[in-house]
């Protein structure tokens, strides 16, 4: 099953290609459209409200359906999005591309996680997430690059239509995938060892349709009966979900702002796309070895405690500079944190709630990450507005620093569950 294995990651890399795609397209287009840094916020944070309110509902699908049918009709939507611009090239046809391109990725990367997350436990659950965030990078590292390139090059319709070309391939990919691909369930305790082949999945795909579909989980109750509240009082959900919000948060206020601040600075779009990858770049290269680093640490919460701050010193630093040496150091330091964090994020949420409920938990940390994607462009794009692009990017690495201080305030109970739970050591 190695090529149901690789088709998996393929579709992973390409849905996250055209995302990264889209990264610069939207507030590039946007501002040769004449849009202002308020409107480019708003249209950023437009590829994230519909996540927001189906994240939980996606999560719940998944544990009840499985994974292939979501990750198949999620490539195909992020196929369809791109060329909405293409046919509609105006502020409203972006705006329309980014709804649909944000719940169609959503619907992706739920049923993608819940699948890593049932590989094994532990550190080896670290390495398969430090795996998945590798494709994941390897995606991101391609897309804006490509994106630049193509804009300089062709025009910004060519553009677009080549990011919905990823994505289909993509989508042929996710045909490979067996029909009966879902999760393993399976104790806490015995999480451990990691599934041989997908063939497993599929195997123990056919227990859980015929056992478990029947606890029904909505948006406020998982299929355990534990609601959405319950979940946020566990120590452990709560920092995973703070770290992954925060890490998202900066993504999307970079996403957003650093083309547009490079834009300001005369900067072409094939440097716009190359600073953005070599962000993705730093990421790809540390994400293996994240097992590794977070072992140098005594506690989990410390490793993620300068993770963040590593990302609040080159998101603040960012609008401090204006030559692309500087930029491109700090869109490194940017990478180096976000390629640990963002995996540990998910490896934490795992760690801290029963199999059974792994895409419901996985959805809620997905509501928060897409909370923090709609609030954040869309506030400070106001405030790039007032302060500048410098003031606006001090006061986001200000964000990432009370994140810490949150880590801070959870540490005690936090630990006090990890090591009830047995993980999470260094």
């Amino acid at each position: 099953m190695r090529l149901s294995l690789l088709a998996l990651y393929v579709v992973v890399a390409a849905v996250f290609a055209t995302q990264a795609m889209m990264a610069p397209l939207v507030p590039l287009f946007g501002l040769s459209l004449g849009a202002s840094p308020a409107v480019i916020g708003l249209l950023v944070s437009a590829g994230f409200v519909l996540p927001l309110f189906g994240a939980l509902a996606a999560g719940s699908l998944v544990d009840r359906r499985g994974a292939r049918p979501l990750i198949v009709v999620g490539a195909l939507g992020m196929t369809a999005a791109p060329l909405v611009v293409v046919a509609l090239p105006t502020l409203f046809g972006v705006a329309v591309a980014q709804l649909g391109l944000g719940l169609a990725h959503l619907v992706v990367i739920v049923a993608a996680q819940t699948l890593v997350a049932s590989l094994g436990g532990g550190r080896a659950r670290e390495k398969n997430f430090g795996w998945y965030t590798m494709f994941v990078s390897a995606g991101q590292l391609l897309g804006p690059l490509l994106a630049g390139v193509l804009v300089d090059s062709a025009g910004f319709g060519v553009a677009f239509a080549v990011a919905a070309g990823v994505s289909a391939l993509g989508a042929g990919c996710s045909l490979l995938l067996p029909s009966g691909l879902t999760p393993q369930l399976g104790s806490q305790q015995g999480e451990g060892a990691a599934a041989e082949t997908l063939g497993k999945d599929a195997v123990s795909s056919a227990d859980k349709d015929g056992d478990e579909a029947s606890g029904d989980a909505s948006l406020g109750e998982t299929s355990g009966g534990e609601g959405v509240l319950e979940l946020l009082r566990r120590p452990g959900v709560r920092v995973a979900l703070s770290v992954s919000a925060a890490v998202l948060f900066s993504l999307s206020v970079y996403q957003a702002f650093f083309p547009a601040y490079l834009d300001a600075l005369a900067f072409s779009a094939t440097v716009v796309g190359g600073l953005l990858s070599l962000r993705a770049l730093a990421s790809l290269l540390v994400r293996p070895f994240t097992a590794r680093i977070m072992a140098l640490f005594a506690r989990r919460l410390q490793g993620l405690k300068v993770m963040l701050l590593l990302i609040a010193v080159g998101l603040g630093l960012t609008g401090l500079f204006d030559t692309l040496l500087l930029l491109g150091l700090l869109a490194i330091v940017v990478g180096v944190g976000v390629g640990i964090a963002q995996p540990i994020s998910m490896v934490t949420v795992v760690d801290h709630v029963d199999s059974h409920i792994w895409g419901f938990a996985l959805g809620l940390r997905l509501t928060g990450n897409r909370l923090a994607q709609v609030l954040g462009p869309a506030l400070l794009g106001v405030s790039a507005e007032v302060l500048g692009f410098d003031g606006m990017f001090l006061l986001a690495g200000g964000v990432l620093v009370v994140a810490i201080g949150l880590l801070q305030w959870w540490g005690p109970a936090f630990d006090r569950a990890e090591k009830a739970r047995g993980v999470g050591g260094g």
